[in-house]
């Protein structure tokens, strides 16, 4: 399990605070937790270039790797009560969640009647369906996904299509410190930088995801589990 530390009053790692998120002009009620693939078009600080089409480009000087498309299954999310372990109140998914990649930001659940109190930690499930509690129910929801499959990625790696995915499993746990207090509206957002997911352990060069033989994809699963957490000087929303 991913255990990441927030601090209220600075946007450290990848979830920004703020007291109102701009989701179909609506103004957020209770909780509203929304997510986005490209945190540099939020105004997070990114790792890569982007294009101005609605995808994520990323080149290490020889390659070009273009991403259009992120798909995850996000198969919990809870929000938790400070001082106790159950979240049960502020609960969501299974969720196939596709990541906007021109910097919008998507709902995941919006929770309008909350009780006020302290909530401490934000904790993300992305993993395969297969073989856990709910498959039957994200089956139905989903018909087409492969269930051994938690992630899926479109593209082009040097002008030449790709579809990449990977059976990734991982809790994330963020912390609120202190606990975010909550007694109206509040809005969450969740920053993922798609764009590092494939550059090798060194961070010197792109792998091609076209032909993940040729890597070990351990790495890869390292990066995605860090893009969770690649902001720690990034700056405030509006």
């Amino acid at each position: 399990m991913r255990r990441l530390i927030i601090l209220l009053g600075t946007v450290l790692l990848t979830i920004a605070i703020v007291t109102s998120c701009n989701l179909g002009e609506t103004e957020t009620q209770g909780v509203t937790l929304a997510v986005t693939g490209n945190p540099e078009e939020a105004g997070l600080r990114s790792l890569h270039s982007r294009a101005l089409d609605g995808t994520v480009e990323v080149t290490d000087g020889e390659n070009t790797l273009v991403i259009e498309r992120v798909q995850m299954v996000f198969f919990e999310i809870n929000v938790g009560v400070a001082d106790s372990m159950d979240s049960e109140d502020l609960e969501a998914g299974p969720i196939l969640m596709e990541l906007p990649l021109d910097g919008t930001l998507t709902p995941i659940f919006q929770a309008v009647d909350v009780t006020p109190g302290f909530y401490e930690e934000l904790e993300i499930e992305v993993k395969i369906p297969e073989g856990h509690d709910n498959q039957s129910d994200f089956e139905a929801q989903y018909p087409e996904w492969d269930i051994d499959v938690s992630i899926r990625v479109e593209g082009t790696f040097n002008g030449e299509a790709f579809v990449y995915t990977q059976d990734f499993n991982d809790d994330f746990e963020l912390e609120f410190d202190p606990p975010l207090e909550i007694n109206g509206g509040i809005g969450l957002i969740l920053a993922i930088d798609v764009g590092t997911w494939f550059w090798n352990e060194d961070k010197t060069g792109l792998l091609d995801p076209s032909d993940p033989v040729s890597f070990d994809i351990s790495i890869v699963e390292a990066n995605i589990e860090d893009s969770f957490e690649a902001f720690e000087d990034s700056q405030e929303l509006d």
